[in-house]
């Protein structure tokens, strides 16, 4: 019998050890979470505080929407990345508008105001945003080009993929985000990470440290909440995912597309894989080397606003 017994205590002892180090892990991990969650917080009530809004309209000083050359029948709709603003686009819009063209660069729901308006957004809501700039500006103009910049790429083929409209004449992708860059040290992918932690992290902190940009002069000019909801992350995921699962039959006869081959935040391999799945030839891509994710304010940013207007002077014919 104390045989029998002797044999069973190491096992006893085991799972002992192991249910011990296993509530460890929890309470360590949950308090990681708790002081987290503070730090988010603090990072959100100093932001709703202290950041300087237009009373009229909501909008962060220094933020609004574009629309330049209004009478102008040749148009360029802008569409922002995630978290940000028509100042994604840099020098771009006023050197388009320089050439005659009408520039509209839309402020996106959510965006631009404060980050608990990001809450409750989902696709539905940036798609119709999309959908309805889009209709305004093919009413007004003859030719209608859409330029994407990040996430600004996902909704403008989503807009061209769920049809309801003539597709555009030409079409820009800047930075599309088919899925974020993973790095070996996050273990998993990021967009499991954000599902996995979205029932216990309401508030992510993203500060100027995820602003992909190498330029760093740059930072001044680009405009980003500095906490965002979780909630919005999964979404922001779950475009890519829906694209990467049905990507638009057919685009526009005119395609373009610029990335880095650095981006910190789009998935590079991604980028590559569904261009060449939606057949966008090599001789209609600028693949950029010493930039990141903001081609448009990085140090390539010259060759990326000349790569635009020389494909729009062509697809457009001016």
């Amino acid at each position: 019998m104390r045989r029998t017994e002797a044999k069973r205590w190491p096992w006893r002892k085991r799972l002992k050890v192991a249910a011990l180090s296993s509530v460890s892990l929890l309470l360590v991990l949950a308090a990681c979470g708790c002081v987290y969650n503070h730090v988010a917080a603090k990072r959100l009530e100093r932001e709703l505080a202290e950041t300087p809004r237009d009373p009229a309209t909501g909008y962060v000083s220094g933020i609004a929407p574009l629309d330049l050359n209004p009478n102008a029948k040749e148009g360029i709709l802008l569409l922002h990345g995630f978290v940000g603003s028509p100042r994604d686009f840099g020098e771009l819009p006023q050197r388009l508008a320089e050439r005659g063209l009408r520039v509209r660069a839309p402020v996106l729901p959510g965006h631009g105001t404060r980050p608990t308006d990001m809450e409750d957004l989902d696709a539905a809501d940036l798609d119709r945003a999309v959908r309805d700039e889009y209709e305004r500006l093919r009413r007004k103009c003859d030719t209608v080009a859409v330029v994407g910049f990040s996430m600004g790429s996902d909704l403008a083929l989503r807009l061209i993929r769920d049809g309801g409209a003539p597709p555009p004449d030409a079409l820009i992708l800047a930075s599309p985000h088919f899925g974020v860059t993973y790095r070996w040290y996050g273990i998993l992918p990021p967009a499991l990470w954000a599902r996995l932690m979205r029932p216990f992290i309401p508030y992510l902190v993203k500060g100027q440290t995820f602003v992909m940009v190498n330029r760093p002069e740059a930072h001044e000019d680009i405009y980003a909440y500095d906490v965002l909801p979780t909630s919005s992350v999964v979404m922001l995921n779950g475009l890519a995912a829906d694209l990467r699962e049905n990507p638009p039959a057919s685009l526009p006869q005119h395609v373009f597309l610029i990335h880095s081959e650095h981006d910190g935040a789009a998935s590079v391999r991604q980028t590559r894989r569904m261009a060449d799945r939606m057949g966008i030839p090599e001789s209609n891509r600028l693949v950029l080397a010493e930039s990141n994710h903001h081609v448009f304010h990085d140090y390539e940013r010259e060759d990326a606003i000349e790569a635009v207007k020389r494909f729009l002077a062509d697809a457009l014919g001016r």
